[in-house]
């Protein structure tokens, strides 16, 4: 009796053992690091695919999803990860960055596995555009020296490119202001140098991915020179851009002779016209302005 009692006590400290060290241990995760990324149009910028809690991994397979018209990929390589077990075999790439994703995958060339953290994969990116694109990691997989899959979490990544775009940079009239990389579903508040500037539409919003469009138009009093123009969203995102108003006047003319006494003298000889592509300019943005006046009148009645 006394020995089945010993027995069962044992049993039921192996069986708490065994299910403190189940609770106890993390589930590995792959995740990209670092979690939010930002670079200027035209620069690139490297992430890394890291994993962390491994134990036993022998082989990986990742994809990463991201939106081409943005983000294009433009180099990786291994991390390291697999190297510290032993020899890999060769990196696969499946490159479909014009279509938005990439695959990447390693394996040991032989029997052996890593365990611990460290990073899989670096990735670099080649800014396109400003906005805002998800780096998604799907399909992972991780695999053990028998070839099973080993059960892990992922976290993704971010890039975000916050800019202000005005078409045309210069003008007399009116001009269209582009968002990029604002808060999605947000208001935005668009100053010139510090005032409240008019637009259509008069609330501007931006959209799901944190876009807007929106038209302008230049204040009636403005100079010609530079101005800021402001966009700002409701959690305090801000991005400028300037805007010149031009001048479309040419130079005075030179000053006629005098006259004897009593006389005028002869008209001096007028100055240059403008540039041609300003006047056409001007008449377009006059029209604009014309529509954007008249749909006001409408609003009101």
């Amino acid at each position: 009796m006394k020995k089945l009692l010993v027995a069962i006590v044992l049993c039921f400290v192996l069986i708490l053992t065994a299910a403190y060290s189940a609770y106890g241990q993390e589930t590995p995760e792959i995740f990209v690091d670092p979690e939010e990324s930002t670079a200027n149009v035209g620069a690139t910028f490297t992430v890394n695919i890291n994993i962390s809690n491994a134990v036993g991994v022998a082989g990986w397979d990742i994809h990463v999803r991201f939106d081409p018209t943005i983000l294009v990929v433009s180099g990786y390589a291994s991390g390291g990860f697999l190297e510290q077990a032993g020899p890999t075999l060769s990196m696969v790439f499946d490159n479909k960055s014009n279509l938005g994703y990439v695959g990447l995958a390693l394996t040991l060339s032989q029997q052996g596995s890593a365990s611990g953290n460290g990073t899989l994969a670096r990735i670099t990116f080649k800014v396109l555009s400003p906005g805002t694109s998800a780096i998604h990691l799907y399909d992972t997989i991780l695999t053990d020296e028998s070839n099973n899959e080993i059960t892990h979490t992922t976290t993704d990544g971010s890039f975000t490119l916050t800019a202000l775009v005005l078409v045309p940079e210069k003008g007399i009239a009116a001009f269209t202001i582009k968002g990029f990389g604002f808060a999605p579903n947000s208001s935005i508040e668009i100053n010139w140098n510090d005032t409240l500037l008019t637009t259509i539409p008069e609330e501007v919003k931006s959209d799901s991915k944190g876009n807007f469009i929106a038209i302008a138009i230049v204040p009636e009093q403005a100079t010609p020179g530079n101005y800021t123009i402001s966009a700002e969203d409701s959690v305090g995102t801000i991005a400028t851009s300037i805007f010149e108003v031009i001048n479309v006047q040419g130079p005075p003319g030179a000053p006629g002779e005098p006259g004897t006494p009593g006389e005028q003298g002869e008209q001096g000889p007028p100055g240059p016209a403008a540039p041609m592509e300003y006047t056409w300019l001007a008449i377009i943005l006059s029209i604009i302005a014309l529509i954007v006046a008249i749909y006001g009148v409408f609003k009101k009645h």
